[in-house]
């Protein structure tokens, strides 16, 4: 297993990593889940939001199941989307619309609905873009934990600061170009990164 981050320099770098899309689009394939913010849908509530994570796993679909064509599965997908809810600490805003949440719990929410699939591999793409500092630290607690739990996290991120603190092994592209490749350790010290993310001669 390696948890880690490619961090990319110069703008979109990776639109698909192996058999799943980065969040962009969203995918689950062998075990790869990649949340994406363009399946919610806004005036549904957080918990029927995370719902629609679990229909891969299902046999109805997820419109099928939660116009509660099919009883049963719209219970399972219920009862997974609330587990996952409340494990990344939306309890408090569950039944609330999910557009009106806070940028930084409607990243939550894509969280949550992925982890209805029980992956092995999380993919984000870019997932502390736009967030302010407590919501990056509430983004990056969850991480750990679930990092924690022995689940893979493969991140794409420009936010050095968010990725230094939360990888084990990261690499780093400038323009579509791998420039280094190591440890957070590795990374700061390299002549390479350090040209590129200060603009500077090493």
């Amino acid at each position: 297993r390696c948890t880690g981050a490619v961090a990319g320099f110069g703008g979109d770098q990776t639109r698909r990593v192996g058999c799943a899309a980065t969040a962009d689009t969203g995918a689950v394939a062998a075990g790869v889940t990649a949340p994406s913010g363009q399946d919610g849908q806004p005036e549904m509530s957080v918990l029927e939001n995370v719902a629609l994570g679990g229909h891969l796993a299902g046999k109805a679909g997820p419109l099928r199941a939660l116009m509660r064509l099919d009883r049963a599965e719209e219970r399972a997908l219920m009862a997974q989307g609330r587990r996952q809810s409340l494990r990344v600490g939306l309890g408090n805003v569950i039944d609330r619309p999910a557009g009106t949440l806070a940028l930084g719990q409607q990243r939550l929410v894509e969280v949550a609905r992925a982890l209805c699939n029980n992956p092995d591999v999380l993919l984000l793409d870019e997932p502390a873009a736009g967030l302010r500092l407590f919501e990056k630290q509430a983004l990056a607690a969850l991480l750990r934990e679930l990092r924690a739990e022995g689940r893979a996290i493969l991140l794409v991120e420009h936010d050095m600061g968010f990725v230094m603190e939360l990888t084990d092994h990261i690499i780093v592209l400038e323009f579509g170009r791998k420039i280094a490749e190591g440890t957070p350790e590795a990374i700061r010290a390299s002549p390479e990164v350090i040209r590129a993310y200060l603009g500077a001669e090493a």
